[in-house]
């Protein structure tokens, strides 16, 4: 018996041996996006239960730390956990499979932290979390004057402790996190973009066989853990990270690998049959082009991948509905009211005037629900809570004024962590904050969980980095 456990012991420790492989971790992230795209889509379709994805998420995540102890091997199971779940959300049922495997996630995290607990630090590492305990306590002061949550929409709850799951978030993995854990999490970040853009592909390919006539880009769909715009806003999020990484590239088959994700994504971005992700997104990638370009160590080489990468783009696009057939559809499907708002300048009018609705909702807000309403859902019309397409009006209505002060506040601990990096990954990712916040103020970005909960770990990655040698100078 103790020569079997002496023989595991050596097993496991070889094994731990491939915690400092690059190759590794670049396949074990790829796997568990291809593992989340999979399950989606069967989920989807019905073929599986819904919660596969989630369940199998989950036993990765306990196996991988339990295997490799390793830290950095939770960090994409968390992020591709978002976006795994192919069914909406009800506002009088709790969604139970879910919670459970979210708990069960949790749980995980609990278990490792304690077993770990002496490697614990918060020594020498930034902290950026000080908005975020203003947000998770005062999430709960409008309900003293302001409560509309009742038996009808219980699941409404949940929202109030978002906060309180992302300062949570932000401080377990900071604690476990350490200078290493950067390059895992700009690799998952980057999946989130080849996630998002094969469902939304997948959705719009399933839509369309039930409904061959209907135009692909008049099409406005649910994904199951958000909308079609909101995986529009995400695909922006994680762009920048598929072209950081350019700068290292010296293998032609890099390159390959580059071409096919980058004509992945922007086919993605095309069928979210947002204006916001067309707009933003390709303002983002022609910055993001010009920059890689300019600090590319085989700028030739670059050049060709982007070059090829428009041609395919250009020749899938005229074999699938014709060049000049598929600009039009964009104008006249997508684009058909033009730069009409789309009622959204009546969401910032209302949002304004419930601010405006004594000293309480002035300093404070009228709390995550706001204002109650049927709105539609996955399932259907459903009583909600309304949702005001612009992190500013979002954060006046819900917070008050002392939250958008805190939000500020917030932008400039979000900021600040990018200065620790190397010039390149710097200016990268600074063109993507900025856009995706600048996106933000027209659509759903700030306090809702599909972007608050990456960009929470992106934020705890960074404040465990190192500073780099090459990094700017402030």
């Amino acid at each position: 018996m103790i020569q079997v456990m002496k023989k595991i012991r050596e097993y496991i420790a070889s094994i731990r041996r491939i915690n400092n492989n690059r190759v590794f971790e670049t396949i074990y992230v790829f796997c568990i996006a291809l593992i989340t795209s999979l399950f989606w889509i069967l989920g989807t379709m019905k073929i599986v239960p819904y919660y596969s994805s989630l369940v199998a998420l989950t036993v990765i995540a306990g196996v991988s730390l339990l295997l490799l102890n390793d830290f950095k091997y939770f960090i994409p199971c968390v992020i591709s956990f978002i976006f795994a779940n192919p069914d909406g959300y009800k506002s009088d049922a709790f969604p139970i499979p879910m919670l459970i495997c979210g708990f069960s996630l949790v749980g995980v995290l609990l278990i490792f932290t304690a077993c770990n607990f002496k490697k614990l630090s918060f020594k020498n590492k930034n902290k950026s979390f000080i908005a975020l305990i203003y947000f998770a306590i005062f999430s709960f002061v409008p309900l003293i004057y302001h409560n509309l949550i009742t038996s009808e929409v219980k699941t409404l709850v949940f929202v109030y402790f978002s906060y309180i799951l992302y300062l949570g978030i932000y401080v377990f993995f900071l604690a476990n996190m350490n200078e290493d854990s950067k390059n895992i999490t700009f690799k998952s970040c980057e999946m989130i973009a080849l996630i998002c853009a094969f469902e939304c592909i997948a959705k719009v390919i399933l839509m369309h066989q039930e409904d061959p006539a209907r135009p692909l880009l008049s099409m406005w769909y649910f994904l199951g853990w958000g909308l079609c715009n909101e995986a529009g806003i995400m695909i922006c999020f994680g762009l920048p990270f598929l072209f950081m990484k350019t700068k290292s590239f010296s293998k032609w088959y890099q390159y390959i690998f580059f071409i096919i994700e980058l004509a992945l994504v922007i086919v993605g971005m095309l069928v979210t049959t947002s204006r916001g992700t067309y707009l933003f997104g390709s303002i983002l990638i022609v910055i993001l082009t010009i920059l890689s370009f300019v600090y590319s160590k085989h700028k030739i080489k670059y050049s060709l991948s982007i070059i090829i990468s428009i041609i395919i783009l250009l020749i899938g696009i005229e074999l699938m509905f014709g060049l000049k057939d598929f600009v039009l559809e964009i104008i006249e499907e997508v684009f058909e009211k033009k730069l009409d708002s789309n009622g959204r300048y009546t969401l910032f009018d209302t949002a304004v005037k419930l601010w405006n609705d004594g000293l309480p909702s002035i300093l404070f807000g009228k709390g995550w629900v706001a204002e109650r309403l049927k709105t539609m859902t996955y399932y259907g019309m459903q009583e909600g809570y309304m949702v005001y397409h612009s992190t500013f009006f979002e954060t006046l209505a819900c917070y008050g004024a002392i939250g958008v002060f805190v939000l500020i506040f917030h932008f400039y601990e979000k900021y600040k962590t990018l200065f620790k990096l190397e010039k390149f990954e710097c200016f990268v990712l600074i063109v993507g904050f900025v856009l995706v916040d600048l996106y933000g103020m027209i659509d759903n970005t700030y306090h809702f969980y599909y972007y608050m909960i990456p960009l929470i770990i992106l934020m705890s990655s960074l404040d465990a980095a190192k500073r780099d040698e090459k990094a700017i100078i402030l």
